[in-house]
């Protein structure tokens, strides 16, 4: 059976991980707010193109931080729940 890519991925993080959802969504969470922190998106200095104040930079960047890791938690738990969805997806 040949899986898509990120279902791969994900079925190999439930078998290797103990709390494989709340574990790769620690990780991302950590990158992204690294990431975040070293561009300078968490305490803007200047007000930017585009936008009337600093603080909808920083809501931004909440938004793009804190919506990836709970997304990839909700489909890892989901996949972990129902494995016959995946079974379904495959063709006949």
């Amino acid at each position: 059976m040949d899986y898509p890519l990120p279902i791969r991925c994900l079925q190999s993080l439930t078998r290797r991980l103990p709390r494989p959802a709340l574990t790769s969504s620690l990780l991302l969470l950590a990158f992204l707010t690294a990431l975040f922190v070293v561009t300078g998106a968490l305490f803007p200095t200047e007000t930017l193109a585009g936008y009337d104040s600093r603080l909808q930079i920083t809501g931004q960047f909440l938004v793009f931080t804190l919506l990836p890791p709970y997304l990839l938690a909700c489909l890892i738990v989901q996949v972990q729940a129902t494995p016959g969805v995946v079974a379904a997806w495959q063709p006949c």
